[in-house]
């Protein structure tokens, strides 16, 4: 039986990781002892292997769900029908539920592969229905795919972002395969102020994916919505802070094979 619930209060623990993530953060000055966060950062090395261990997999494969039960149940949750335009994963794993956006006439973002050309978004608009299936293809070969520009606004704002992940905690913690995408994304987005200042995260996992609590350290996304194939959950992560970026973590290199990190970087030159 499908079942919606709302988790409050907030427990101890997430309530302090949250002070512990406040704007300062996430802008790249530390109020956590370093120690503290490399703690938080083995503890989830070990979460994700000893998921992939389990599960026998070396990388993040497709849940189930979120090529059906969960993609559909997604569509009837009020911010999803209240958001006009939405970031998804290019994962394949939330291939229908890019679909789905298209079909609703939500316009969609997404991330180029490591970010090396920033983002792209599709149009609903323009897309005929027999071709759906090809403007939700990540590739260059996407006709339908425009480049976003950083010289000027988009026009828009991002309401939602669906992201796929290992595991998700009750708490408002995320897993994810531990390359820190969905972070830079969340913080390039910000601060080129393409994020709608209430954006909130969906977590789209398996139910045996759903955990009491995943470890997070200052930066790190949490989301605001579980979403599996029989239930949606709301966790009791606080309104998004400003997310800035954290340059001081980032190698000259990292920075040059990003193009909107590069773009960034050399704006505040």
């Amino acid at each position: 039986m499908s079942e919606t619930r709302v988790v409050r209060p907030a427990s101890s623990a997430a309530l302090c990781r949250r002070r512990c993530m406040g704007n300062d953060a996430v802008r790249g000055r530390e109020v956590m002892h370093p120690l503290d966060i490399a703690d938080i950062v083995s503890r989830k090395d070990q979460l994700r292997t000893s998921f992939l261990s389990a599960a026998g997999q070396s990388t993040v494969l497709p849940p189930e769900g979120a090529q059906g039960k969960a993609a559909e149940r997604l569509r009837h949750l009020p911010r999803y029908r209240e958001a006009q335009s939405v970031m998804i994963s290019p994962a394949l794993s939330l291939y229908q539920v890019r679909l789905n956006a298209i079909t609703d006439r939500k316009r969609l973002v997404m991330p180029t592969p490591g970010l090396h050309k920033g983002f792209v978004v599709v149009e609903p608009g323009f897309i005929p229905p027999r071709q759906r299936r090809s403007a939700v293809q990540p590739g260059s070969e996407n006709p339908f795919a425009m480049r976003m520009s950083y010289r000027e606004s988009p026009g828009f704002l991002i309401d939602l972002i669906v992201a796929e992940s290992l595991m998700v905690g009750r708490d408002g913690g995320r897993l994810g395969d531990g390359s820190g995408h969905l972070d830079l994304q969340c913080a390039i987005l910000s601060s080129l102020g393409w994020l709608h200042r209430a954006f909130e995260v969906v977590g789209i996992v398996e139910d045996s994916r759903v955990v009491p609590s995943v470890p997070m350290k200052p930066g790190d996304v949490e989301i605001h919505w579980i979403v599996t194939p029989s239930r949606t959950e709301r966790t009791p992560a606080a309104a998004p802070a400003r997310i800035g970026i954290q340059w001081d973590r980032l190698s000259l290199k990292q920075i040059k094979r990003n193009d909107a990190l590069f773009f960034l970087y050399r704006a505040r030159s």
